[in-house]
């Protein structure tokens, strides 16, 4: 593979993360869909769930500077669980990332994200929601804004990135090795 290309995929995983960082975004960042990029196009699997967590890591750094004087530094480990999930929704359908099959795998991103994520913002904060069904329910029914924005952003997100990974591998497909002696050409294997 070469190092171009592999630059690019690590370029459009920080930069995805990093929308995260655009003030007021509530949940509508790029953080979901290239985690399903990277799983697509990552073809070693500890690379593909290590890039954009570490890029996640990073970027929670600094969230949590930025905003030092409103909140305490947390450390969301569903959040980076989800995530490295979502990696690998992107690797099951790595052999045929059809675009239904990616929209399929951000809306599946955002219910899971919804349904667990909430789940223990409940469970966890008995301050801010009692421990009752009415509880739960007034957790979810508030988070409802920040799933929209995730739904929102895995589909939008992964159409532009894996819509612009389709255009420039039509527009600059993958450099053919130099066959040797007699041998068929075999395209280059992408192995980052």
């Amino acid at each position: 593979m070469s190092n171009i290309r592999t630059f690019a995929i690590v370029a459009t995983i920080v930069a995805g993360v990093a929308t995260r960082l655009f003030p007021g975004t509530l949940n509508l960042t790029a953080v979901g869909a290239v985690c399903l990029f990277s799983g697509v196009y990552l073809k070693r699997n500890y690379l593909a769930v290590l890039l954009p967590l570490v890029a996640y890591f990073v970027s929670d750094l600094i969230v949590n500077a930025r905003y030092a004087d409103q909140f305490l530094w947390s450390f969301n480990g569903t959040s980076y669980l989800l995530f490295g999930l979502t990696v690998l929704m992107g690797v099951v359908i790595r052999q045929r990332p059809a675009a239904l099959r990616i929209a399929t795998a951000g809306v599946l991103s955002a219910a899971l994200f919804f349904v667990v994520s909430n789940f223990m913002v409940w469970w966890d904060g008995e301050q801010t929601y009692p421990r009752t069904a009415a509880g739960l329910v007034e957790c979810y029914v508030a988070a409802i804004p920040f799933a929209g924005n995730m739904l929102l952003g895995n589909l939008l997100y992964s159409a532009v990135i894996f819509g612009a990974w389709h255009y420039a591998d039509q527009a600059w497909p993958n450099p053919v090795e130099k066959p040797a002696d007699g041998a068929r050409n075999v395209p280059a294997t992408f192995s980052v």
